[in-house]
């Protein structure tokens, strides 16, 4: 409505300026490689944004090595910090080097799947990850923490996971988790239990859940016993069709931090006329929310009083302010990553026993230089991966080994001198009180503001080498929430349940405690707010803050929807897009119309579960159906077909097997046809090995569907044989088909054979 835009400006296809129209400290300006600059020539080597600048390296194949990284926090506290890489050929991380200079290798076993995780800092030596192991389908099965505790994780014949159990060496029970599953792949109930808890105390939980046809959570409770104390809760929620919450009740004696609370509401949900899925108000004024023309929540009211929010021209949300109560900033990275986290109280100061100043004191921080070091008021975290998933975090203990110098800092672009980064902090700053006054107005109130934040912790820690013994280990559930903590001598020292849309059920803490919480992602207890990238999310009113960047994708939700109504079983890993959790695998599901054509099909197929159809006639329609079908299920339906055969080929078969009534056998894929094989004369295995067979050793034929003899002609680059069908053959005998695994993957089927060199009219049988 302003009339305003943001500039994008290009070096043909490169973008090498962004320009922001009312916070110049945003903008953000990028380098590339010259084509003398060896692996580095034509990608991103320099970026500078709000919170600094950032240099990059690369390696032969593309891959980031080396990342250096300076931060402008304040004119006399600006940091340098170093972040190297190190990757097979393969792709697979090798090796990674902190800015604090500890060592860590990820090992892998011979299928290529991750072994091992250890690190080493100096003459200290440290296991993270002891061992993994892995089913035929690639579920990890076993893990061993690097403080001893085993979890053992149980698939039922779907491969979705059924049970995972957490024990230490001793064979205490530190978690174990029951799934129970209905028809549609939802999950109706979850059974937890520990026979060591915070202070050792034993508890035991149980969840129901209900949902509706459209898979959205309608009901749940809960009970756990806790040091035979018993707590518990009801929720009942309702929907538009397009997923608004309409209403939402709940009923909860909970655990907290401090002790038993009790927690009730009966919210009923009104939207706004002009923003039909913007919240206008619940329970007729006892909640009251405004929104901006972009769809980002600017103002909420509720008994505890009212929030004033702010947001950048990215949509990011930079302010929060509750009046007389606290103050938050944040500030983000070129990548849209929050970076730094500014808090502080409403606090009154006494000027000469004179008179009183009001303001917010903000004087915490937290400095994310990257995911895997957070310095804060007390010192710095770190925390260690695999892939995205945080598996521990650890108190770190200086900087001394790192051989960096960290007031070595990057000087490009307008930052040529150290003066520069004193301006670009001091333009921070200024936008800081900017969006801090503007928050302010939307709650009617203008208090002063104090920036007082010491960072010469950093400095200190520069300097220093101290023992690293805190380790603390996550131990999750299925959607990847922080369930139990434990620390290198094996006890439990953070607890938390969830209610199902992620308010905290129960929690209990020892000496250390992780803000990752639900779906592991960071809670910011000053907000409640959950942080996930892209959106923030609040748990209690169970929607997003902003608009899905990614709504055009699911036209028919709400893009405030959190996770289309299922909490339960789906997680949205950043804000932009929900999936099913990565444990949690759904088998396809079928519908069939009166005229005996698939209708529709259902669902994902993510674990290696096969399907098979039984068409019972030319005419396409079709009878039964069988899940996971094994050499006794098979019958009448598919003869010659070897369930062995469909386990070699977990990674990528497709293929359709017809025994001459028409029936069809698929892994995956777009819907079944609602055709008769028999009248399918081009390519009936069509999808096998992603696309069409393009790999079959022994055996060449050409576009007219002959055999070609020479085995070498249609050779691909990864050594596999070409296949192009014009009709189907008849009697192809597959031997020694390998599982293709990482390992296996340069190999080709070295036997398939027609028995009698002829094309016939369709394939009979596969068999192995």
């Amino acid at each position: 409505n302003k009339g305003e835009y943001i500039e994008y400006i290009y070096n043909y296809n490169q973008l090498v300026e962004t320009i922001y129209p009312e916070n110049p400290n945003m903008n953000i300006r990028y380098k590339y490689g010259e084509p003398t600059d060896g692996n580095n020539a034509g990608r991103l080597t320099f970026q500078e944004d709000a919170t600094g600048l950032q240099q990059f390296e690369y390696g032969k194949l593309g891959e980031l090595t080396k990342n250096i990284r300076t931060f402008a926090l304040d004119p006399n506290n600006i940091y340098t910090f170093v972040t190297k890489w190190q990757y097979d050929t393969w792709n697979r991380l090798k090796e990674m080097i902190y800015p604090d200079g500890e060592v860590l290798t990820y090992s892998y076993d011979k299928a290529g799947m991750l072994k091992s995780v250890s690190g080493i800092k100096g003459q200290d030596e440290f296991d993270y990850i002891l061992d993994n192991a892995y089913n035929k389908f690639g579920s990890k099965v076993m893990t061993i923490c690097g403080n001893g505790i085993k979890t053992d994780y149980n698939y039922d014949i779907l491969n979705r996971l059924q049970r995972l159990t957490s024990l230490t060496p001793n064979a205490d029970t530190i978690q174990s988790i029951l799934y129970t599953f209905d028809p549609n792949n939802n999950i109706i109930e979850v059974q937890k239990s520990a026979q060591q808890g915070v202070g050792g105390a034993m508890h035991s939980t149980t969840i129901k859940y209900d949902y509706d046809q459209a898979s959205r959570l309608t009901y749940s409770s809960g009970s756990m016993n806790y040091s035979n104390n018993g707590y518990g809760f009801e929720i009942e929620m309702q929907y538009s069709p397009s997923g608004n919450i309409t209403d939402k009740q709940l009923d909860a004696n909970i655990l907290e931090v401090s002790g038993a609370t009790h927690k009730q509401y009966d919210n009923h949900y009104q939207y706004n006329q002009n923003q039909p899925h913007t919240i206008n108000t619940i329970n007729n004024g006892q909640y009251n929310f405004l929104w901006s023309v972009n769809g980002n929540m600017t103002y909420s009211a509720d008994p505890n009083g009212e929030r004033g929010l702010f947001w950048d021209e990215e949509n990011r949300l930079t302010t929060v302010v509750d009046m007389g109560k606290t103050a938050n900033y944040y500030t983000y990275d070129a990548t849209g990553e929050r970076t730094l986290k500014l808090t502080g109280n409403f606090e009154q100061m006494n000027i000469n026993g004179q008179y009183n100043i009001d303001l917010y004191n903000i004087n915490r921080f937290a400095l994310h230089t990257s995911p895997y070091i957070v310095f804060n008021n007390h010192g710095y975290t770190k925390h260690y991966y695999v892939e995205a998933d945080r598996i521990a975090s650890k108190i770190g203990g200086g900087m001394s080994h790192s051989g960096n110098d960290f007031g070595e800092h990057i000087y490009e672009f307008d930052i040529s001198t150290q003066n520069d980064y004193g301006r670009k902090s001091e333009e921070n700053a200024k936008t800081m009180y900017n969006h801090l006054d503007s928050a302010q107005s939307s709650v009617g109130s203008q208090f002063d503001v104090l920036l007082d934040v010491d960072y010469r912790i950093i400095r200190k820690f520069t300097e220093t080498d101290e023992p690293e013994n805190k380790i603390f280990f996550f131990h999750k559930d299925h959607l990847g929430s922080s369930t139990q903590i434990s620390d290198m001598g094996q006890r439990v020292i953070h607890h938390i349940e969830y209610m199902p849309s992620g308010e905290l059920f129960a929690e209990q803490r020892d000496y250390w405690h992780t803000p990752f919480k639900f779906n592991g992602k960071e809670l910011d207890e000053e907000t409640g707010y959950y942080y996930y990238g892209a959106r923030y999310y609040t748990p209690e009113v169970g929607v997003w803050l902003s608009v899905d960047p990614l709504a055009d994708k699911y036209p028919s939700l709400s893009p405030f929807m959190y996770c289309a109504g299922n909490p339960v079983v789906l997680v949205d890993p950043d804000g932009r897009a929900f999936w099913e959790a990565s444990n949690v695998r759904e088998a396809r599901k079928y519908q069939k119309n009166n005229g005996g054509t698939f209708e529709k099909w259902k669902g994902t197929n993510k674990g290696g579960t096969y399907a098979s159809v039984n068409w019972n006639s030319s005419d396409g329609t079709a009878n039964s159906k069988v899940f996971e079908p094994t050499n006794d299920s098979w019958g009448d339906k598919i003869t010659k077909f070897s369930n062995k055969l469909l386990e070699k080929f977990t990674g990528g078969l497709m293929g359709t097997a017809d025994n001459g009534q028409g029936q069809e056998t698929r892994k995956g894929g777009d819907a079944a046809r609602p055709t008769d094989l028999k009248d399918m004369t081009s390519n009936i295995p069509e999808p096998f090995m992603d696309g069409k067979i393009e790999e079959i050793g022994g055996i060449n034929i050409n576009k007219n569907g002959d055999f070609k003899k020479n085995e070498d002609e249609y050779k691909t680059k990864d050594g596999y044989f070409s296949v192009s069908f014009k009709t189907p053959i008849k009697n192809a005998i597959a031997e020694d088909v390998p599982y293709w695994g990482p390992e296996d993957s340069a190999r080709k089927i070295e036997k398939i054979k027609n028995d009698d060199n002829r094309i016939l009219n369709r394939i009979v049988s596969i068999e192995k």
